[in-house]
C-alpha cells in the first residue's frame, strides 16, 4: 500500500490541496515538475516548501524580496526571509553557514580557524500576512563566510 504525504491531515498538505489543482496532485509523475516539496513551478527559484513557509503563491513568480542578504554593520552578516505567520505551520528553518559552499553547519559549530561560529535570530517583524527574520553573525574572526536558511518540512 503507497500512501502519501497529500493523504495524511497535515497543515501543509491541505495547503497544497488549496494551492494545486486535484489532477495535478494526483499524477505522480508531476510531483518533481510541479508540485513537490522541491518543484519550482513559477520558476523564481524558491521550492514548493518554500514558498509554503513564506506564505507566497507557487505559481506565481513573487520571490523577489523573499530572501535578502548583506552587511547589517561593518563585519556583521545579515541574511533575512519571510516566514508565514500561520501558528499551524508544520515547516521549520534554520540558518546555516559555510566556508567553502560545500559543507553547511550549524550555528555554534566550530570554524576552520577553530572558533565557533554563532548565528542570532533578531526578533521577528511584523509584515502583516508575515514576519520578516534576520539571521546575523559576525564575520571579522571568519573571512569567506556564507550564510543561508534550509526549510524542512
Amino acid at each position: 500500500m503507497l500512501i502519501s504525504s497529500l493523504e495524511l491531515p497535515t497543515h501543509y498538505g491541505r495547503w497544497l490541496k488549496r494551492q494545486f489543482d486535484p489532477a495535478d496532485l494526483a499524477n505522480q509523475a508531476l510531483e518533481a515538475a510541479v508540485w513537490g516539496v522541491g518543484a519550482d513551478l513559477d520558476g523564481d527559484g524558491l521550492s514548493t516548501l518554500v514558498e509554503y513557509y513564506m506564505r507566497l503563491d507557487p505559481d506565481d513568480p513573487d520571490a523577489a524580496g523573499a530572501i535578502t542578504g548583506g552587511f547589517a554593520a561593518p563585519g556583521v552578516l545579515e541574511l533575512c526571509y519571510r516566514k508565514s505567520k500561520d501558528p499551524n505551520l508544520t515547516a521549520t528553518c534554520e540558518a546555516e553557514w559555510s566556508e567553502q559552499l560545500l559543507t553547511w553547519k550549524k550555528s555554534g559549530e566550530l570554524h576552520s580557524n577553530g572558533n565557533p561560529v554563532n548565528i542570532v535570530l533578531q526578533p521577528p517583524v511584523d509584515r502583516g500576512s508575515h514576519v520578516v527574520v534576520c539571521a546575523r553573525t559576525n564575520v571579522g574572526a571568519f573571512p569567506g563566510l556564507y550564510l543561508r536558511v534550509l526549510v524542512r518540512n
